[in-house]
């Protein structure tokens, strides 16, 4: 998805997608082979969620409207890095609702152990308000939204496409409680990201498991409550970086 960068010459543009990460990293995806990659797996408590593979360089997610609040979607788990990590994705909403639903990427404890009570970060776009489509990051103690640990958000008004990237910061040398910080980001074009908050805390309060298992889940999820209609979301990448820059962008191709 290109976006024109005022500035520059004219008919140049700005490709957030373009260069690709290089080599690719072994949890990144471009979604552009002729089926899922099997590192991913599907989290659905409900199993109303379905994954429609890769088409045309892009996955798609769709839920069936529910009443209540249901996050799904698809994740990977991995190993704990010992320090600083950041995802980030592409994602856009096909169809534009007048409540919920929320799309995004997500950081983590095991869903393959934990799916139905695992804590997790989300950063995406959220519909549910009157006033329009916003930016927002919320930590979560369940799939279900039992209770957000945290809330931030950011430009009402923003649109249903957008890059969002969740950077995430371990102190394992601050015994006896290791802590954690989350800071969630957005961005237009994949360039220039804004910062929607960062939330620090222990381990033990924020994703007690990584302390146990020594895993985490990663991925891009959807909870489409009370829209009346099923939503689809679209995503066409999701990168993962071993960083210490919470705003390294994504895109830096000018053509």
């Amino acid at each position: 998805m290109s976006f024109y960068c005022p500035g520059m010459q004219t008919g140049r543009m700005w490709d957030g997608m373009l260069p690709r990460q290089a080599p690719l990293h072994a949890y990144s995806d471009y979604f552009d082979g002729i089926a899922l990659d099997p590192k991913w797996a599907e989290w659905d408590v409900l199993g109303n969620t379905t994954v429609d593979g890769t088409v045309d360089g892009q996955v798609s997610v769709t839920q069936v409207t529910h009443g209540g609040a249901s996050f799904a979607g698809i994740y990977q788990t991995i190993p704990l890095p010992d320090s600083q990590f950041a995802v980030t994705a592409y994602y856009a909403l096909q169809e534009r609702m007048i409540n919920t639903p929320d799309i995004g990427i997500f950081v983590g404890e095991d869903m393959a152990t934990l799916p139905n009570t695992g804590n997790f970060t989300y950063a995406g776009i959220s519909t549910a308000s009157v006033n329009g489509p916003r930016f927002t990051s919320q930590g979560f103690t369940s799939y279900n939204v039992g209770g957000a640990i945290f809330v931030g958000e950011a430009a009402y008004g923003a649109p249903l496409a957008g890059f969002f990237r969740v950077f995430v910061d371990i102190d394992w040398t601050a015994l006896p409680n290791p802590t954690v910080s989350f800071t969630s980001l957005w961005s237009l074009t994949g360039h220039r990201c804004c910062q929607m908050n960062t939330n620090t805390g222990t381990i033990a309060a924020y994703m007690p498991d990584w302390a146990g298992s020594g895993n985490a889940s990663i991925g891009i999820c959807l909870n489409n409550g009370g829209t009346g209609l099923d939503a689809t979301a679209v995503s066409k990448m999701f990168r993962y970086d071993a960083t210490a820059d919470m705003h390294f962008p994504v895109g830096n191709s000018i053509r």
